[in-house]
């Protein structure tokens, strides 16, 4: 009983002897992260009416997609702007060019009832997760009845995307 209460005190004393040397040191560090900045890609379809028969009494329409996708959160608006010619466009709001001086008019609208013309005041937006893609369609009409020479005309509209 000697030799284990001498051993069990010799134990508290080296304890003892160690608590004595333990000193606590202490240090901080920083943390941060950056968020990258919000960055989208964009896709489209041409808007290719095919022809034309300006004797028809109904008007000639085509459907195209714009599609956007980003890499943050947020909410974007999608508009396409009015295209190279809109100054000579008769009741829409843009025109395409046969490049000789002619110019047939049509539009781009926001639904498929061709009700809402789709431009800077009226952009379509959407509340957007990352690396999702969504789709803003564009329903295209040239008006029945315009009276212009044959030939090939076109025009060039710009997506714009604000985020």
């Amino acid at each position: 009983m000697k030799k284990s209460f001498l051993i069990i005190l010799s134990f508290l004393f080296l304890s003892a002897a160690l608590e004595a040397f333990a000193k606590t040191v202490t240090a901080t560090f920083s943390v941060t992260a950056t968020i990258a900045a919000s960055a989208c890609t964009v896709t489209t379809d041409n808007m290719t009416f095919g022809t034309y028969d300006p004797g028809n009494t109904a008007p000639l329409r085509y459907a195209n997609s714009i599609g956007v996708n980003c890499n943050g959160y947020g909410t974007i608006a999608i508009y396409p702007n009015n295209g190279d010619y809109s100054s000579y466009a008769s009741g829409t709001t843009r025109a395409m060019s046969n490049g000789a001086g002619q110019y047939l008019s049509y539009d781009i609208y926001t639904d498929s009832t061709y009700s809402t013309v789709w431009n800077s005041s009226t952009p379509v937006t959407f509340n957007i997760l990352p690396y999702t893609t969504y789709y803003a369609y564009g329903y295209g009409q040239i008006p029945a009845g315009e009276l212009e020479p044959s030939a090939n005309y076109s025009d060039t509209v710009t997506a714009v995307v604000t985020f």
